[in-house]
């Protein structure tokens, strides 16, 4: 194949057994050689690359004026048929992109369709000129086109690889100031367990009391087990209360002995 897709935003073209990466990839654009692994890729575009560049005859090859786009003309003759198309690859920062268009310069397929923008890339609309491209005007001589390409891979390689560093560090970061969050915010088990007495400790006296007590009673004051007044504000009944105040003591209880699992859970994974 003169041209194919290897990866999501990447294409290796074949110039006489010569083999070039053309990175699409927002941003880190670029021409450079590598051997990389292959992915098979079976869209609209993979298909159109295949029917209009396969034992392609380049015609033209140009570097569109004040920009980073580079234009191969070809033509391909079929059995029945003959084909002269037209692929743009558009190195332009943010607005990567790979087009193909007939000769008259009617868009056939595109690596990104764009639909919201002053210039659309869709099939059946004719491709418009992006506007022009601030060049970098400091230009560098290439003495030895292999070296050139290779070593640019070996850079745009670093480069990614330190921003994969960065974003796993940021996320690492986040992960562990979620995880001190969570930790600070869990309940001391402390305060649980003292609840949970305090309702246990209420539940005892109104079932010591329960003979004393109306049904219907609210609102009253009982001696504890040492003579202390306490007062009582109740929604149920003196028994259901009581119940209800034990059933609460147990969830307490257990919160506090789930609080203690998950503390050390959260200091494993901050360790």
């Amino acid at each position: 194949d003169f041209i194919k897709r290897v990866n999501d935003n990447i294409l290796e073209l074949s110039f006489n057994r010569e083999r070039f990466i053309f990175d699409l990839t927002r941003g880190m654009s670029a021409i450079y050689t590598a051997k990389l692994m292959s992915k098979n890729y079976n869209a609209p575009f993979d298909f159109m690359l295949k029917k209009y560049f396969n034992n392609a005859f380049i015609k033209e090859v140009k570097l569109l004026q004040d920009n980073r786009i580079l234009c191969f003309s070809v033509k391909v003759d079929k059995a029945y048929k003959s084909y002269e198309s037209k692929i743009y690859f558009e190195f332009t920062g943010k607005n990567t992109n790979v087009i193909i268009t007939d000769e008259k310069d009617l868009i056939i397929e595109a690596l990104r369709h764009i639909d919201k923008s002053y210039r659309v890339v869709k099939p059946n609309v004719i491709l418009e000129a992006l506007k022009p491209y601030k060049m970098d005007e400091k230009f560098e001589e290439i003495k030895n086109f292999k070296d050139y390409f290779t070593q640019k891979f070996e850079i745009l390689h670093a480069n990614k690889i330190k921003q994969i560093q960065t974003l796993k560090l940021a996320q690492i970061d986040k992960k562990i100031e979620n995880l001190k969050e969570l930790y600070l915010a869990l309940d001391k088990e402390e305060v649980l367990l003292d609840q949970a007495l305090n309702l246990r400790k209420q539940a005892d006296i109104l079932f010591a009391n329960l003979s004393i007590l109306k049904e219907y009673e609210r609102e009253f004051e009982l001696d504890d087990f040492e003579g202390k007044k306490v007062k009582f504000k109740l929604d149920l009944s003196p028994k259901e209360s009581a119940n209800l105040f034990y059933k609460n003591a147990k969830k307490l209880e257990q919160k506090a002995r789930n609080l203690n699992l998950q503390r050390e859970n959260l200091k494993e994974k901050l360790d």
